[in-house]
């Protein structure tokens, strides 16, 4: 089981949300200017797979884990997308043996996250076919359950992502999207001294629609 302590996440990430507020230009008339398509604000929703970059969690959480994301964004200028967004992911496994002598004993183990996330989007162009990169800090809460004991484990931690991909328009106001992501979320330190990162690699499908 994980035990909670605070990471240098936590330090980060006003200086994360600082960047992305410099993000918002309030003060510019451009701001106002709607997209191509008429459509300022946009919602989306996106599922994928993720594959933990730390090598423990894999072991211990060995089964396909599938995100899904629900997203609500402003179209702050033509290549420039700013988001609020919420990740859910569940994540099941069994204990790694820790005992010679008791070889046969595993335990069935559950992990959940939502994630509350803050992020920008930078799009490299204006036509059907547009390839993007951005970033963004997250908010996570976790839980991670013995599911055979009344054990648990539960926190939350700050971390951040950045991601790319593409997006193909398939109509006047909704694209399709493709990303990669990478994740780095710190929580703390495992039973045996060593440091814990729930984050690693999504790759997801989404549509983004505009809205109004």
């Amino acid at each position: 089981m994980m035990r909670i302590t605070e990471r240098r996440a936590l330090r980060a990430a006003p200086a994360f949300a600082a960047f992305l507020f410099l993000l918002f230009p309030i003060s510019s008339p451009a701001a106002a200017a709607p997209q191509p398509d008429g459509q300022r604000f946009f919602m989306g929703v996106a599922a994928g797979y993720f594959r933990p970059l730390q090598a423990s969690f894999r072991k211990i959480y060995d089964k396909p884990a599938w995100p899904l994301e629900l997203r609500l964004g402003w179209a702050a200028k033509p290549r420039l997308d700013l988001f609020a967004a919420v990740r859910f992911m569940q994540a099941d496994g069994n204990t790694v043996l820790l005992d010679a002598w008791k070889p046969g004993e595993s335990y069935a183990l559950r992990l959940r996250l939502l994630a509350l996330r803050l992020g920008a989007s930078y799009y490299a162009g204006d036509g059907p076919i547009v390839p993007y990169l951005g970033a963004g800090i997250q908010y996570v809460s976790f839980r991670e359950e013995w599911l055979a004991t009344p054990l648990e484990t539960s926190g939350s931690k700050a971390g951040f992502f950045v991601h790319g991909g593409g997006r193909l328009r398939l109509a006047r106001s909704l694209h399709l999207l493709a990303q990669l992501e990478y994740s780095h979320l710190p929580a703390g330190e495992g039973d045996r001294g060593q440091k814990v990162n729930l984050g690693g690699l999504c790759l997801s499908l989404g549509v983004r629609a505009g809205i109004f």
